[in-house]
């Protein structure tokens, strides 16, 4: 889609920028355009539960569609040698359940994932597993926005998650997380991640 600028004119009342409801029509316009692309051209008026994989997004609108996208996502990376890359284990946490650790394949040892804590959350493996990436996925909300992040450290053989809320940040105007807070998972929302094999050293 072709973007439209705004015309504001070089000065007050200098008659070179666009009337009042010119520009408004201008703004509903483009409104209009956002919410067509980005709920796959069903609604402009309200965005999906999440965006369509077509839009840029996940798909999945629940836990089961969103463990098969985050699945899916470690299984790209995966290489046949020496099934360095392979998903091993899915791990979930919110929706009002505990953490929850899912085995993928019969490749690893066993895999706890537990709270240790408010906002932290930990999974105790061996040390060749790492998150995927060290990517997060977190559940968006009806209009798509995410409140929390996870963010991952390593800790010998301890994956440590901290979920901290999102905020504005007015200098890089963008959204960042607050690490001087800790959040739990809500009960509305739910954060996952896979596990992987990050080296071809076992089979």
């Amino acid at each position: 889609m072709e973007r439209t600028k705004l015309q504001f004119g070089y000065s007050a009342d200098d008659d070179n920028g666009f009337i009042l409801r010119e520009g408004a029509q201008h703004i509903e316009d483009a409104l209009t355009d956002i919410y067509m692309f980005l709920s796959g051209g069903q609604s402009q008026v309200k965005l999906p539960l999440a965006i369509p994989k077509s839009r840029g997004g996940t798909g999945a609108t629940g836990e089961a569609s969103s463990r098969e996208f985050v699945v899916s996502q470690g299984v790209k990376a995966f290489q046949p040698v020496l099934l360095k890359y392979v998903p091993v284990a899915y791990c979930t946490v919110g929706l009002g359940t505990a953490p929850k650790t899912h085995v993928i394949t019969e490749l690893n040892s066993e895999i706890l994932f537990f709270r240790t804590g408010v906002g932290t959350y930990k999974c105790t493996v061996f040390g060749s597993i790492k998150i995927n990436n060290d990517f997060i996925y977190v559940q968006p909300d009806n209009y798509g926005n995410q409140g929390i992040c996870g963010v991952p450290t390593y800790e010998g053989n301890d994956i440590i998650i901290k979920v901290h809320p999102l905020v504005f940040d007015q200098v890089t105007g963008r959204f960042a997380p607050n690490t001087d807070e800790r959040v739990d998972v809500p009960d509305g929302t739910f954060i996952s991640f896979v596990l992987v094999n990050t080296i071809g050293a076992f089979i």
